[in-house]
């Protein structure tokens, strides 16, 4: 054995091109390999950081003629309606603009029907999340914030939960501050708030909705199937 690596380390000393294009094609291959991995690792094999992750579920609509999947508030009330799944809700993506705090800034929002933060078993680090009658359409404008954005720009200050900030030119009080390591589902949010502070929410109510599909975000119902059920049985 010895002997074959002197002769194969002669031969790829004769010759460096051919020896540099071999460890650049190692080199690409593995990269690629590891890149690929790290992907389907934190996509498909790594586990939400939630409690029972596997019982969390989300679910679109598709409308005929469009392969791309929605949901609306009608969705929403129908699967409420099921006994297989508990702790429904729908969200979506958008943005506000936070003013009155230094510089005007963008932050991205998750919209919401209901308390996403208890579907998925997520505690808050400071206040509470979205009651029934926070969420109802005419309800006074309230938000969750992300500790980053409590931290960045209101200075961890612990006095905020409870008071207003400007959100759109409106107040909004915020309810509470999620942990540092919440970032919720997909694309990390700076805030949630409501679904009817958003701009689509007339549109959400109407089933099959198309507009509340945004270009950088789909409108999805998240929740759980119901703890008396197998989770195998939900594939039958």
């Amino acid at each position: 054995m010895f002997t074959d690596l002197k002769q194969a380390a002669r031969l790829l000393a004769a010759a460096p091109g051919f020896t540099f294009l071999i460890v650049a094609v190692l080199m690409l291959g593995i990269g690629a390999n590891t890149a690929i991995f790290s992907i389907v690792n934190g996509v498909l094999l790594k586990p939400l950081p939630f409690p029972d992750a596997e019982r969390l579920i989300a679910v679109q609509s598709l409308t005929q003629g469009d392969q791309d999947g929605t949901a609306s508030v009608p969705d929403v009330a129908d699967l409420q309606a099921a006994t297989t799944v508990q702790d429904v809700v729908g969200y979506t993506g958008g943005s506000v603009i936070l003013t009155g705090r230094g510089e005007a800034t963008t932050l991205l929002t998750t919209f919401v029907t209901g308390d996403l933060m208890r579907t998925l078993g997520a505690p808050l680090l400071r206040g509470r999340s979205f009651s029934a009658a926070d969420v109802r359409p005419g309800a006074a404008p309230v938000a969750v914030i992300a500790e980053r954005l409590w931290r960045e720009r209101f200075g961890g200050d612990p006095s905020l939960v409870g008071r207003t900030i400007q959100l759109g030119g409106k107040d909004f009080t915020v309810l509470g501050v999620m942990p540092p390591w919440f970032r919720g589902i997909g694309d990390s949010a700076d805030l949630w708030a409501p679904l009817h502070m958003s701009g689509t929410a007339q549109d959400f109510a109407q089933r099959g909705s198309r507009t509340m599909k945004r270009a950088d975000s789909n409108s999805t119902i998240l929740s759980r199937l119901s703890k008396n059920l197998l989770i195998w049985a939900s594939f039958l």
